[in-house]
């Protein structure tokens, strides 16, 4: 009789008409009866029901009181006894002075902890006005399954009941990738930190930086070897007596090991955390550097080169995973754009470094000075970076964690991270390349660095001989001006686009969607071809060294933001499968490196350099013309492609999801911007 008459008492008041509620909507078209049962329901008086559900336009927490009879107010009527029957907690008064003193919308600090993960309920639009004796929930569950919640608060104690949810998966897919970030005038964290201490979320921000230059440095290190590596090949070609179409597989075929290593890698560290994999990883590259200059016959030397090629694919995906791992929603713009150009800056200051060592002494001291400093980086990894992964679930904000110290701290395996197979994690990159923003991002990444490769090495092949005959060094010279074009691209990717992303959010009430970043590509859809063009034009007419020195730096400026602006894009999409995004993107990417890398120089022994590189800009601007059609379609574009059938099959646990944000006070400086 009770559940009756509470049921009785909840139905009218949970489903309230959500036309009164503000921001966007999420629609269901399941029957209202069926979308919420209590199975187990104690009316006890006074017994105020905090429901928080993860949601895609977080409005605020519904606060509902179950009476003895139905002419008190549910809302202020509830604070008022639990204010009296308790000792006053802070979250209720302000709750409380809340809602007596205006209509907005506001958020009450969290107490107790939804069991529900944002991948199964997503879907809620909740407000509570004054003397309005009514709130709206609209939960969805996307894969059809029961989901329950404990969020009972009476008289200070927390007690359990048990609520099943069921509905259409319309809200997963209207959900992706969106986040409530702003709320009047403040910043949302997300993902929201939990309580525990050890929480990398908590970092400091100049240790986050430190652990971003680390992470960056071994990428950057392992570029002056693979890109800087072309300016030697005429003195390898010299000291294995071998023919120039052979040694120039030892730029090229590092790559596709790149490939190999990024299908295997991330999963891996996924499952077991990034720390083992960083010291893996560094210990195979300590090892290429020391096997490559001690190497007797090419072929030896060429195995070198693989496992060079192998441990650079390693931190190809580990960087941007790291940044995932640390660094909040509005911080990873500006954190992918400085990794990507101090990739490039890595591929320029390779370039002019390798020429100048060359210009004295053998190919083989480049490998030692490089493996030296990775000795030093093996031990920085060792001793000042902790696990970066963090397994962040509900009961972590409700239990009190001991902060780690020391060896603690330092400890090379961490244990397992995600419940889900190993296998589960290597296949489903394969399905998610056929998602339209992976591949879109995929093949933007692939049709500018493939060239990458080809134009390092056609520049020393033109610039070594006549009419120019430069020096090694006079040719490292050559890629200096890039940098500044370098730092122009990463203001524009990172700092330029943050903002803009925080003026389209503020405008959009708080809401963000990933496409706000795309704008930031516009510089890049214009330069990049006018590069390929002006570099086509130097090597036919045999212009002046400087045009060809413009034509690198707007090269380079248009690589920064071809790689961080799309791969930021895919991160906010799908974070909670951030390793897999990186494997498909990446691993689509080393193929098609590795395929043009082969067919230009083929291709340019048949065609002039003007029409190929005319053919790569006109590439260039193919792939990149699909950042329009994002812009202005790419949510209805990401929620089409995620209830695809291969997507749906490929989709994630509830244990690699994050909180949703929100303003909370326990969480220090959660109001600060992020």
């Amino acid at each position: 009789m009770w559940t009756a008459a509470a049921l009785g008492w909840l139905k009218p008041h949970l489903f309230w008409n959500a036309a009164h509620s503000h921001g966007p909507r999420v629609h269901t078209h399941a029957d209202p009866k069926t979308l919420i049962q209590a199975k187990r329901l104690k009316p006890r008086p006074h017994a105020i029901y905090q429901s928080f559900l993860s949601c895609y336009n977080l409005r605020a927490f519904s606060l509902l009181r179950l009476c003895h009879t139905d002419s008190e107010c549910p809302a202020m009527g509830g604070i008022k006894a639990a204010l009296e029957s308790t000792d006053g907690t802070p979250w209720l008064r302000s709750c409380y002075n809340a809602l007596s003193s205006s209509t907005r919308i506001i958020h009450i600090p969290l107490v107790v902890e939804s069991r529900i993960s944002r991948s199964r309920i997503l879907g809620l639009n909740m407000s509570i006005e004054k003397n309005k004796n009514c709130s709206s929930i609209e939960p969805i569950d996307h894969d059809h399954r029961q989901a329950s919640w404990t969020d009972e608060i009476n008289n200070g104690e927390i007690t359990q009941d048990v609520f099943e949810v069921s509905s259409t998966p319309q809200a997963f897919a209207d959900c992706l990738g969106t986040a409530h970030l702003e709320e009047n005038g403040n910043s949302l964290l997300c993902p929201l930190p939990s309580s525990d201490p050890n929480d990398p979320l908590y970092w400091t921000q100049p240790f986050k930086f430190y652990i971003l230059g680390l992470t960056t440095a071994i990428p950057f290190f392992s570029l002056f070897l693979t890109t800087g590596g072309s300016l030697s090949i005429q003195k390898i070609t010299i000291a294995f007596s071998q023919p120039l179409s052979k040694v120039e597989g030892l730029i090229t075929y590092p790559f596709l090991c790149s490939c190999v290593s990024l299908i295997f890698m991330p999963p891996l560290s996924t499952k077991f955390g990034r720390r083992p994999f960083y010291l893996f990883g560094l210990a195979a590259l300590v090892g290429a550097c020391l096997w490559a200059p001690l190497a007797t016959s090419y072929d030896s030397f060429f195995w070198a080169r693989l496992l060079l090629g192998t441990g650079h694919g390693f931190f190809q995906a580990l960087a941007p995973l790291t940044i995932v791992d640390i660094f909040f929603v509005l911080e990873r713009g500006f954190a992918v754009a400085v990794h990507c150009a101090l990739l490039a800056i890595g591929a320029v200051s390779g370039m002019f470094v390798i020429g100048f060592l060359l210009k004295y002494l053998s190919y083989k001291v480049p490998y030692f000075v490089i493996g030296g400093i990775y000795v030093i980086i093996f031990f920085l990894v060792l001793f000042t970076f902790p696990e970066a992964a963090f397994k962040r679930d509900t009961t972590s904000r409700a239990l009190a964690r001991e902060k780690k110290v020391g060896i603690r701290r330092l400890r090379i395996f961490n244990g397992i991270f995600v419940d889900e197979s190993l296998t589960r994690l290597v296949f489903r990159p394969l399905g998610f390349m056929c998602f339209p923003s992976v591949a879109w991002s995929a093949i933007v990444f692939g049709c500018h660095n493939g060239p990458l490769a080809a134009v390092n090495v056609v520049t020393c092949r033109i610039f070594l001989g006549p009419p120019y005959n430069f020096q090694a060094s006079q040719l490292g010279a050559l890629f200096l001006p890039t940098l500044p074009f370098i730092f122009l691209a990463m203001y524009i990717s990172g700092p330029l686009c943050e903002r803009l992303v925080r003026k389209l959010t503020a405008r959009n009430n708080g809401i963000f969607e990933p496409e706000m970043r795309l704008p930031a590509l516009l510089p890049t859809f214009l330069i990049s071809p006018l590069a390929f063009f002006l570099f086509g034009v130097v090597l036919e007419y045999k212009l002046h060294w400087a045009w060809a020195s413009v034509a690198l730096a707007m090269f380079d400026f248009s690589i920064v933001g071809a790689i961080s602006v799309p791969v930021a894009y895919n991160l906010d999409i799908l974070k909670p499968i951030a390793s897999e995004i990186i494997v498909a993107t990446f691993v689509g990417k080393s193929f098609i490196t590795f395929l043009m890398g082969k067919r230009i120089f083929a291709w340019m022994e048949l065609h002039s350099p003007l029409k190929v590189y005319f053919t790569l800009g006109a590439i260039s601007m193919v792939a990149l013309c699909p950042f329009f059609v994002f812009i202005f379609e790419g949510k209805k574009i990401r929620r089409t492609a995620i209830k695809w059938r291969l997507i749906q099959w490929m989709l994630w646990s509830n244990d690699r999801e994050d909180y949703e944000p929100t303003i909370d006070e326990t969480i220090p400086n959660s109001k600060s911007r992020v």
